[in-house]
């Protein structure tokens, strides 16, 4: 399917119909978000929305947001998915499209009771449910249905629940909804159980499972909804065999909601992100804002409690304080003294960034990956990636564009410590790369200045890069302009002998004598 939908989505750009695009984006944007492509599903949606904010196709503006809506209410970044909807509230209102309100609506209920909002979802649902019995859709009949059931599961109604849940299902299996059907077992199992009925539970969750070839997204993500109540089916000594791969994919996932949420937050255009509660930057001086306050030394109190905080977020896995104390403070080795310095420094770094910050778990810390948090070198990386992965030029040029923006200056400059050194060299690695591969795909493109601006930007950085003098004096040459390629070369012979007290490599030097022959 995703073949197809590439295949048709290039016939319909090489045309520049943009209704039909916005249309493709759409369906190729639910269909990742259904296979847990979230990234993927996000960009699609993005670009459809734009297709269709430009074609003037309200009514595909309105569904696009909403699918986008839907995206950030599965990764449970509440407050952008509450944008999404509430952007076209207006738009649907004034298209006058009834299942667009009735699902509207249904999509609202659906984040209250996410957010545990009981009281806002009963009375959502209450205003929706004259409108539903006359809808005479047994899609949007099922739906309401089975907020209902949740709802009661979430006031302990549970029998009322089970009566809800067991409509909601069957009105998604005779209207052949596949994926509607999974949650309707899934949440009549949840039911189910809080009602002490183990074995119909059980039944209902062998439906789900026996059903798919393998374990869905889809059927993972209403798992992670309906944990809480699942919880003791899942200690059922019947059922645990059952749900072991159901729940070792359900905690996988709760695991990368965080980097998830931040990945999608990077990729949007055509909503305003709220800035992250902690903002972290360590290409350049390392700085740290907390709700829009630039951390001072006096918020720190010591440069080791900054550099404490920024030794965290280089740790690939928990270290106990003797591993950390090993790493920063070499030369506290009686274990008395490690010990009470660790402690002033932890508590002092809690009060600067918050105590949720860092963790502690079985005489180990790490930095809380899922605080709120945006960090510079986590974006350039996740950058880095997409475009490597990237299918066409245009969208590697832009995500290597992205990541080299984010670079002010080497990694952590102000901070001379030896832990630092190597992640200041990999990351540089990685910058001189991407830059060079940018001026790459510029040439390419044929956009010429473009091309030198990247490789001035790498030797802004590092003017020893060679391979950086190497291409510009072939973007010079390429231009017809003998005297720059000179003066590059020349510029290269200098700072080199300068530096380093040698000529540039033999490989600058023949290329710099074939382009002046």
């Amino acid at each position: 399917a995703k073949v197809s939908y590439k295949k048709a989505l290039e016939i319909w750009r090489q045309k520049g119909n943009l209704t039909s695009q916005a249309s493709l984006l759409n369906n190729l944007g639910f269909l990742y978000h259904q296979l847990g492509e979230y990234e993927q599903a996000a960009q699609a949606f993005e670009e459809g929305l734009i297709c269709a904010q430009q074609s003037g196709n309200k009514h595909m503006e309105a569904l696009i947001s909403i699918s986008l809506g839907d995206l950030y209410t599965d990764v449970e970044d509440f407050d952008i998915a509450k944008q999404n909807y509430y952007r076209v509230t207006d738009l649907v209102q004034q298209l006058g499209e009834h299942f667009l309100l009735n699902y509207l609506s249904l999509a609202d209920a659906n984040l209250a009771l996410l957010k545990k909002e009981t009281s806002n979802a009963q009375y959502i649902l209450e205003q929706l449910e004259a409108l539903i019995k006359t809808s005479n859709s047994n899609y949007e009949y099922g739906l309401y249905r089975l907020m209902r059931g949740r709802l009661l599961l979430q006031q302990a109604k549970h029998m009322q629940a089970v009566a809800e849940l067991t409509e909601a299902k069957h009105c998604f299996i005779e209207d052949g909804r596949e994926m509607e059907s999974v949650w309707g077992h899934l949440w009549l199992a949840a039911a189910q159980s809080q009602n002490r009925d183990q074995v119909t539970a059980r039944e209902e969750m062998k439906t789900v499972l026996q059903e798919t070839s393998q374990i869905k997204h889809f059927t993972v993500v209403a798992a992670r909804q309906a944990k809480e109540w699942l919880e003791d089916l899942r200690d059922d000594r019947e059922a645990r065999s059952l749900l072991r791969g159901l729940f070792e994919k359900v905690d996988r996932l709760e695991s990368q909601l965080p980097r998830i949420r931040r990945q999608l937050r990077r990729l949007a255009r055509t909503i305003e992100i709220p800035t992250a509660h902690l903002v972290i930057r360590a290409f350049g001086q390392g700085q740290v804002w907390m709700n829009g306050k630039l951390l001072t030394m006096s918020d720190w109190q010591t440069q080791s409690v900054r550099e404490l905080f920024f030794y965290f977020l280089t740790m690939e896995r928990p270290a106990t304080k003797e591993k950390i104390g090993e790493a920063l403070w070499p030369e506290t080795d009686e274990p008395a003294k490690l010990n009470l310095r660790f402690k002033n420094e932890i508590y002092r770094l809690r009060r600067a960034v918050g105590l949720d910050a860092i963790l502690f778990e079985d005489n180990h810390y790490q930095f809380n990956a899922a605080a709120d948090h945006e960090y510079d070198v986590e974006a350039f990386e996740s950058y880095i990636a997409k475009a490597k992965s990237a299918l066409t030029p245009i969208e590697q040029i832009s995500f290597y564009q992205k990541a080299i923006e984010l670079v002010h200056g080497h990694y952590l400059e102000d901070i001379d410590a030896t832990w630092v050194w190597p992640e200041r060299e990999r990351l540089s690695q990685i910058f001189l790369s991407a830059s060079l591969t940018l001026a790459e795909l510029y040439v390419r493109e044929s956009q010429l200045p473009n091309a030198l601006n990247a490789c001035q930007r790498a030797l802004e950085y590092d003017k020893t890069f060679e391979a950086a003098y190497r291409l510009m004096m072939q973007i010079y040459h390429r231009m017809g302009d003998r005297a720059s390629v000179i003066h590059s070369f020349e510029t290269c012979e200098q700072i080199i002998q300068k530096m380093f007290d040698l000529p540039p490599s033999e490989e600058t030097q023949k290329l710099y004598h074939y382009l002046i022959s």
